[in-house]
């Protein structure tokens, strides 16, 4: 099998990813889908609720440049056109961010799928069983980072071969255990191909990383020196697959504390600094204010939100015009019994909103990945000013895109004729004062990731059918008509407004400005002033 698996020399993280497809994730993917078919008859399996689980690479760290979804068929008039290529045609935008190698994945019998661990390769010379061994124990990380801070190095050769294992252990522990931290996950484990690392961090405790150390070639008999399945490797990832798909993610308002609270690789901790014997340390510990009640998870439920607000209502918000009385909102518009006007100025709205989030990101403000609302550079949120009752989406995106984002509002700006006709109303832009943690809670594609920028916009509806090919190109024509080639002309990005009866454009990040056509009035005058000079 590992012939089969992986026939050149294992030195890398590259090399373990097909052996562990080929021998342990596919058998593993097998038995627990094999045990979901029995939900009508076993209770346990039933419980799951579950179809099966998947190992999928990650995929915000693969996104397609854009220089890949600009067609290629652009007509030569339109290359001559071009005022404002899109600078995405010239640097290829990849995000700045570490994530795991791989991601295990539940699906349920609808499609919906989920994160429940991530799973971390290591080549295995940086993970020797005897060195693993020797060094995982509960003052693993305090004595490297004591010896990183140190400016004596052990003249004892042995000594100081061992520090460099104990200080990659350490380093790797810390890799995986940030992801866990970062995607809310109880779960996840380390392999090198010939051992396993599962680990656990619990919900109250976010500060202690619990482990269990497998090495098959040494486990695999049992006390009787008889080969014992449930030792196999294949049998371990099962048995711990089962376990992460009992646990529950937890939300950003958790990573977020846990975060506040622990240091960044290699800063020590107070007690790390302070030569104590480990009775003291744990009392420090004890009375450092991190104790379980600062972790409790807020409600998995969410209170009922509001309906969006219609087009019309954040057009004339947009226009300060008079509220429109078909928002399912407009009484929470009204600041007085009979107003007519809108409360606020649309210039206001953004900063309220801005305010709003610093304060608190758990109310009025729902991910919509789950849901499908996601894109190549950035996901959707349903928000609402809670004050005033304004209900919209805002499109939020890492650090890395933010340029995008603010490529898209200039294109929004373009298209300010066209806003709540052909593209939706947009409403302004904030960088977050807290970034949003998006966790294995609430994204697949961004978990993990911190949101810091979001573009408000109207709801537009869900993407359009087959049938409506003659509204698509009319919103297309409307479009280029203003000198705007959208470039990315995908199913997902036409939706079908029902307010207005109209198909809808979205994501303009990879769009172009070019010089408007001009009108064909103009046009004529121009051919007709050539003939008589001729």
């Amino acid at each position: 099998m590992q012939r089969c698996a992986c026939e050149a020399p294992v030195v890398n993280e590259e090399d373990i990813e097909p052996f562990e497809n080929y021998a342990v994730e596919g058998p593993a993917t097998d038995i627990i889908r094999a045990l979901c078919k029995k939900a009508e008859t076993n209770s346990s399996a039933a419980s799951l609720g579950l179809s099966r689980i998947l190992f999928r690479s990650n995929s915000l760290s693969v996104v397609p440049s854009l220089l890949e979804v600009v067609p290629s068929d652009t007509s030569e008039d339109t290359q001559k056109q071009r005022l404002e290529p899109s600078p995405t045609k010239r640097v290829a935008v990849e995000p700045n961010v570490i994530n795991p190698d791989r991601r295990c994945l539940r699906r349920d019998a609808k499609g919906n799928r989920a994160i429940i661990f991530v799973v971390e390769y290591k080549a295995a010379h940086k993970l020797q069983s005897n060195h693993v061994r020797r060094g995982l124990n509960e003052h693993l990380f305090r004595n490297v980072v004591r010896k990183k801070m140190s400016t004596k190095s052990s003249a004892d050769s042995t000594q100081a071969q061992e520090d460099k294992f104990d200080r990659i252990l350490a380093m790797i522990l810390t890799q995986t255990f940030d992801f866990m931290i970062r995607m809310g996950l109880e779960y996840s484990y380390i392999t090198a191909g010939k051992l396993f690392l599962f680990l656990h961090v619990k919900a109250d405790n976010p500060r202690t990383l619990y482990y269990h150390f497998m090495d098959p070639e040494e486990e695999l008999k049992d006390d009787n020196g008889k080969l014992s399945v449930s030792r196999t490797a294949v049998a371990q990832v099962v048995g711990f697959s089962l376990l992460a798909l009992r646990s529950e993610p937890r939300s950003q308002s958790w990573t977020a504390k846990a975060q506040e609270a622990l240091c960044e690789w290699p800063i020590p901790y107070p007690e790390t600094e302070q030569e104590t014997d480990a009775q003291n340390k744990r009392k420090h510990a004890s009375s450092s204010g991190i104790g379980s009640s600062s972790f409790e998870e807020t409600s998995n439920g969410r209170e009922r939100s509001r309906q969006y607000c219609t087009m019309g209502c954040l057009m004339s918000l947009q226009r300060g015009q008079k509220l429109d009385l078909d928002c399912p909102n407009v009484s929470s518009h009204r600041i007085a019994a009979g107003s007519t006007m809108h409360p606020i100025a649309i210039e206001s709205l953004a900063g309220l909103v801005q305010e709003q989030l610093a304060y608190s990101l758990d109310h009025d403000c729902e991910p919509l990945e789950m849901e499908g609302k996601y894109g190549m550079t950035g996901t959707l949120f349903k928000l609402s000013l809670t004050r005033y009752g304004y209900t919209f989406v805002g499109k939020g995106t890492i650090r890395e895109f933010v340029p995008l984002l603010a490529r898209e509002a200039k294109v929004y700006s373009r298209l300010a004729r066209l806003q709540g006709e052909a593209v939706p109303v947009c409403l302004g832009s904030i960088d977050l004062t807290k970034p949003y943690n998006l966790t294995a809670r609430y994204a697949v594609r961004f978990a993990g990731a911190k949101i810091v920028h979001m573009l408000f916009m109207s709801w537009v509806g869900e993407p359009v059918d087959s049938t409506r090919h003659a509204e698509v190109t009319r919103s297309l024509r409307l479009i280029n008509g203003e000198g705007v080639v959208h470039c990315d002309l995908r199913d997902a990005n036409m939706l079908w407004n029902e307010e207005r009866g109209r198909v809808m454009v979205i994501d303009f990040e990879s769009a172009e400005l070019v010089a408007p056509p001009e009108p064909k009035q103009v046009r004529r005058l121009a051919k007709r002033k050539k003939r008589r000079l001729s």
